[in-house]
C-alpha cells in the first residue's frame, strides 16, 4: 500500500466528478434540522457579539470570562448564558454560557465543570405531533465537540411527558454510553451523535426538550457547535457555504464538481454518519440530467459491494454503455459500436473490498478500443470497426441504468467516486489517478 507524492488526478476533459468525502460534492442527506435556530447565525468577528446580559453579579461574571449572547440562526432567538440560580452558591459556580472560540472563530456553547452543579443548553425540537412522530420512531442529535479531558461527554437526553401519569423524565437518552457520543481525542473538535427511539405511552402535544447536560464525570471543560437534531439516524451538518440553515431538499444533496451535471439522489439507504449506501431492494441510484455523448470517453468508479441478490449489479450506465457485476463476479462493459459489445474481466471480485475500476472507448476515425483497468493496472481490451453510439435521450445514472428494468438491476454497496471524461485517459493517467486516491480506502 502506498502512493506517489507526484500522483494527482486528470482534469483534462474530466466533465463529471462526484465525490462523497468532498463536502462541495456530498452535502448529505435531505434533512430538516429541528434546533437550526441554536446555532449562530453568521461566523463573524468576535468584536460583533455582545457581552451578555443575564447577570450582573460580579463572582458571576469572574466565573464567566468572555461570555456573549447574539441572535441565532433563525433570526429571533437569543441566544445567551443558562443560568441556574438553584444550585448553592450560585454566583461562585459554573453554568453553561455561549463564548466566541477563535479556532473557529464563530460562538460555541461552553460548559466548565467545577463542582458538578447542574447546567444545560435545552433546544425544544417540539411535540411528537408537530414533528409527526409515533412510538418506535426514531430522532437523533449530533453536534461538533471539544473537551480537555475525553472521560468527559456532553449528556444528552430526550425530556418527554409520560401520559399515565403526566410525569415528566427522560425516558429516551439521559447518557453519551457508547463511543458516538465521546471524543478520541482531546482538544479536538469532533463531530459526534446519539439517536433515541420513542418509547410507547409518550404524550403527542408535550414540548419536549433535547438536554445538553454538562455537569457529570468530573472536572474539566466541554464545548459543543453545530448543533442538529432530525426525524431519523444523524446526517451532515445543513449548511449552505458556512451558514447553517433548517433544511437540506432532495437536489441540495449531491453536486457534480464539474457543474456540467444536475445530481439527484434517489431512495437513498443513509448510514448513521451521515453518507449512504445503495441497495437493490430500494431501488437506490443517483440520477443526472445528462448523457454522456463522445466517440471516446473514460468512465472511473470506486466501488465495494456488498452482496449480490441479481444477475446484474449495475455500477453505472446511461443504458448503452454500462458497467456491472455478473453472477460469476466478473465486471461487464457494454457498449454500442455498430450494435451491442460487450467486454469482461477476467479477474473476479470480491465483496466487502475496495477497487477502482475504470472503463474506456478510444476512437481513432476508424476503430475503437475498449478497455477495462483495476486498481490503475490494464486488463483486458477489445477492437471495433466504428464509433460508440449513444442514446441521446438516456441519462446516465449511478448505480443504477436509464432502462424500463433499472428497478431490476440496481448496485448493492458504495461508490463514493464516479469521474467521467470525454476523452480516453492514457495508461499513465489512469495509474496516476489510481495513485492519488488509493490511501483513502487502503489499498
Amino acid at each position: 500500500m502506498g502512493s506517489s507524492a507526484n500522483s494527482k488526478i486528470p482534469r483534462d476533459g474530466l466533465v463529471f466528478h462526484f465525490d462523497m468525502n468532498n463536502p462541495k460534492s456530498w452535502k448529505g442527506r435531505p434533512t430538516t434540522n429541528l434546533i437550526y435556530q441554536y446555532n449562530p447565525k453568521t461566523t463573524s468577528d468576535s468584536k460583533d457579539f455582545s457581552k451578555s446580559s443575564n447577570s450582573a453579579n460580579t463572582n458571576y461574571d469572574t466565573n464567566h470570562p468572555g461570555r456573549i449572547q447574539f441572535y441565532g440562526a433563525d433570526g429571533t432567538t437569543l441566544l445567551s448564558d443558562n443560568i441556574n440560580t438553584g444550585v448553592t452558591d450560585w454566583t461562585n459556580t459554573n453554568h453553561g454560557n455561549w463564548i466566541y472560540d477563535e479556532e473557529l472563530r464563530k460562538p460555541v456553547y461552553q460548559q466548565n465543570n467545577r463542582a458538578n452543579n447542574w447546567k444545560a443548553l435545552v433546544p425544544r425540537p417540539g411535540t411528537f405531533s408537530d414533528l409527526g412522530l409515533v412510538e418506535g420512531d426514531t430522532i437523533s442529535v449530533s453536534f461538533n465537540q471539544w473537551t480537555d479531558n475525553i472521560s468527559r461527554a456532553i449528556r444528552c437526553g430526550l425530556y418527554m411527558r409520560r401520559v399515565s401519569d403526566s410525569v415528566q423524565s427522560f425516558y429516551a437518552g439521559y447518557s453519551s454510553d457508547g463511543p458516538e457520543g465521546y471524543n478520541t481525542k482531546p482538544y479536538t473538535w469532533q463531530r459526534v451523535y446519539k439517536t433515541y427511539t420513542i418509547p410507547a405511552g409518550m404524550s403527542d402535544t408535550y414540548a419536549n426538550g433535547l438536554y445538553f447536560y454538562g455537569h457529570y464525570f468530573g472536572t474539566g471543560v466541554i464545548k459543543i457547535s453545530d448543533l442538529q437534531s432530525e426525524i431519523g439516524s444523524p446526517s451532515l451538518i445543513v449548511k449552505n457555504g458556512k451558514n447553517i440553515e433548517q433544511s437540506r431538499s432532495d437536489t441540495e444533496c449531491a453536486f457534480d464538481l464539474t457543474g456540467n451535471y444536475t445530481i439527484t439522489p434517489t431512495s437513498l439507504t443513509y448510514t448513521d454518519d451521515g453518507y449512504f449506501n445503495l441497495t437493490s431492494a430500494n431501488n437506490d441510484h443517483i440520477t443526472t440530467n445528462k448523457n454522456l455523448i463522445d466517440t471516446s470517453a473514460t468512465y472511473s468508479f470506486w466501488i465495494k459491494r456488498e452482496s449480490s441478490t441479481n444477475t446484474y449489479n449495475m455500477i453505472g450506465g446511461q443504458y448503452l454503455p454500462y458497467f456491472s457485476f455478473r453472477d460469476n463476479n466478473t465486471i461487464l462493459f457494454s457498449y454500442n459500436i455498430v450494435g451491442q459489445k460487450t467486454l469482461s474481466t477476467t479477474n473476479t471480485f470480491l465483496n466487502d473490498t475496495w477497487y477502482n475500476v475504470v472503463f474506456t472507448h478510444d476512437y481513432d476515425g476508424v476503430n475503437t478500443v475498449a478497455s477495462i483497468y483495476v486498481n490503475g493496472e490494464f486488463e483486458v481490451s477489445s477492437s471495433h470497426a466504428g464509433a460508440q453510439s449513444t442514446n441521446s435521450g438516456r441519462t446516465f445514472m449511478l448505480g443504477g441504468w436509464d432502462s424500463s428494468d433499472a428497478t431490476s438491476f440496481n448496485f448493492q454497496g458504495e461508490i463514493p467516486i464516479a469521474m467521467l471524461y470525454n476523452r480516453a485517459l492514457s495508461s499513465a493517467e489512469i495509474k496516476s489517478s489510481f495513485e492519488a486516491l488509493r490511501n483513502r480506502f487502503d489499498i
